[in-house]
């Protein structure tokens, strides 16, 4: 059974998420990590604020696009306190 989130947990660990893929990526901002992960610049925004969560097809992307990453080191910056 799972959990329901609320909109602060969502954030924190959608935006540790996105802070880790930006800098990994050396990128410039969100826009540029949309470009480079081929989804709507308002899709990062919505993970950032908490308006959407990590969709697991972000995931795989990112497993997908950083090969040296595995699926803990990405379910660690989700599991990291608040």
């Amino acid at each position: 059974m799972q959990t329901e989130q609320n909109p602060k947990q969502l954030a924190v660990r959608g935006s540790k998420l996105c802070d880790a893929l930006i800098a990994h990526h050396q990128l410039k901002n969100d826009a540029a990590l949309s470009r480079l992960y081929e989804v709507a610049p308002p899709v990062i925004s919505k993970m950032r604020t908490g308006k959407l969560p990590v969709g697991d097809s972000f995931v795989i992307r990112a497993l997908r696009l950083n090969p040296d990453w595995s699926l803990a080191k990405v379910e660690s910056l989700f599991h990291t306190p608040i």
